[in-house]
């Protein structure tokens, strides 16, 4: 009898996991579901959470977006681990992990263990080499053990807050504490998302790594096997830190290190840390020159509006920037928020209704938007209203009404704008611009068919003042409603440039 413990996120993968997992796995189990987008628990915490509540010995944590392809694979599980020795049982690992902060695959492949696949099962590495291959690192997407086991190796919730390396660090303890970690070639699964290792990642795995005694390894390796494996990890180390920005101080160490324990000059590598270097100078240039940019370009737009009864409804936060460059106060309460864009249609169509009904407040949204940590209100019991820079429903509550007090009468000279983000689609954009309102402005992904229409420099780009500063002149729009790029905006936009937000 099993345990099948999983932290979720997507119901959708959760329900095919779910059904797979009963037409496949032969033995009684117990389903134990922690739901992250209520609970959001580290990976280690939730694993830890469900592992209590579990009734039977055996456990198996276990991603949603695993796919058994083994029948009877619990009877397997279940035979596997009634052999005191292991401790651990997956699908897929590697013999040997080395002690730089790698994740298990970045050693040299012939150290893998795996009966899992992601496209095709010709896809699996090394099977069927052993019933039971033993490893010293187990992939993290099925990890199955004993309750006792687990009792006195808890997942890592005090050092792993985050969703990484509970996999290394799981199969690190159970190493340590002696216990035999396999590969169960018994047991076959597809795993339906290959996964990334970022910036993220990278750093978890560096402070993981510290004071940890590695390599460790399940075969008995030679020192030149370990030495040479070592080497080769150090310089996909040193590739990491240039990739990802991090110790930039410590890349011609390393490089030293890398040259002398391969005997080789690596030119490739050198040419990365030099292009490293300048693209940080360079960074840099532009951190230092960017706040001047900005104040000019800011400058000269506020300059260049001459507008001052202008009241802006947008559905996110591209109105709160123009208000703070014309220092002008806020006189529309379409600031810090975001409206989803099927509920801002249906505000427009209505807006005088809408800004004069009661503003209250709902625990959850119906778009299926996850981690919401902010107040979501609601009007007319239909238009949710998504405070997303407002700490309390009290502070939301009071600046929306307290703005709306302040709107001009002359609706003439409110000033609309809309884009395709947050559930947008054509038939949105289309609805809007169908508006029988003056005044309307649309950034979008895609071109349509109307002049206030204007298409995005790059589909990801957020809809905020840096990124569309440069489509049309907005001080032409803001005095007169009209949507056009004149020379002047384009001469200085392309040769100052707005700088990123982000910078």
């Amino acid at each position: 009898m099993i345990s099948i413990i999983v932290c979720s996120i997507k119901p959708d993968l959760l329900r095919s996991f779910k059904a797979n997992v009963v037409e496949t796995i032969g033995v009684p189990f117990e389903f134990i579901v922690i739901d992250n987008n209520k609970e959001q628990f580290s990976i280690c915490k939730a694993y830890n959470v469900g592992a209590e509540q579990a009734k039977y010995n055996i456990l198996a944590f276990c991603h949603e977006d695993i796919f058994f392809h083994t029948k009877n694979w619990g009877k397997e599980l279940i035979k596997t681990l009634s052999i005191s020795s292991i401790g651990l049982v997956g699908v897929a690992g590697a013999t040997f992990k080395s002690k730089y902060p790698l994740s298990w695959v970045s050693i040299d492949g012939s150290c893998y263990r795996s009966n899992a696949f992601f496209d095709k099962p010709k896809d699996i590495k090394n099977k069927n080499i052993d019933t039971l291959a033993e490893v010293a690192v187990l992939d993290g997407m099925f990890l199955g053990t004993r309750r006792d086991v687990w009792a006195k190796n808890k997942f890592n919730e005090k050092e792993l807050k985050g969703f990484h390396l509970y996999d290394i660090d799981i199969s690190y303890q159970l190493f340590k504490a002696g216990y035999k970690i396999v590969v169960d070639y018994h047991i076959s699964i597809q795993h339906l998302s290959q996964g990334s290792l970022d910036i993220n990642w990278f750093k978890s795995s560096i402070n993981w790594h510290k004071n940890k005694k590695l390599p460790i390894y399940s075969l008995d390796y030679s020192d030149n096997e370990i030495n040479s494996f070592e080497k080769d990890c150090q310089i996909k180390f040193l590739n990491l830190l240039i990739k990802f920005k991090i110790d930039t101080k410590n890349w011609i160490n390393e490089y030293i290190i890398a040259c002398k324990n391969t005997k080789s000059f690596h030119f490739g590598i050198l040419i990365r840390i030099i292009k490293g270097w300048f693209n940080l100078i360079n960074l840099k240039i532009k951190k230092s020159i960017g706040p001047l940019k900005k104040d000019i370009l800011n400058r000269l737009l506020s300059s260049r509006v001459h507008n001052n009864s202008i009241c802006i409804i947008s559905n996110n936060c591209w109105a709160g920037d123009i208000y703070e460059v014309l220092n002008k106060k806020y006189n529309t309460p379409f600031i810090g928020l975001f409206i989803n864009a099927p509920c801002y249609i249906k505000l427009l169509n209505d807006l005088s209704f809408y800004l004069n009904s009661e503003l209250k407040f709902i625990e959850s949204s119906k778009y299926p938007i996850s981690n919401i940590k902010y107040p979501i209100g609601i009007l007319n019991d239909d238009v949710e209203i998504h405070f997303l820079h407002y700490k309390t429903k009290e502070e939301a509550f009071g600046k929306w009404n307290r703005r709306i007090s302040r709107m001009p009468k002359d609706i003439n000279n409110y000033h609309y704008k809309m884009d395709d983000r947050d559930f947008g689609t054509e038939q949105e954009i289309l609805a809007f611009h169908n508006l029988a309102f003056p005044n309307k402005i649309s950034f979008t992904k895609k071109k349509y068919n109307f002049k206030n229409n204007l298409k995005l420099k790059s589909e990801e780009d957020l809809i905020l003042l840096y990124t569309t500063y440069g489509l049309t002149d907005l001080s032409v729009y803001l005095n007169t409603g009209i949507v056009r790029n004149t020379l002047f905006n384009k001469v200085v936009s392309s040769v100052l440039k707005y700088p990123s937000k982000w910078l």
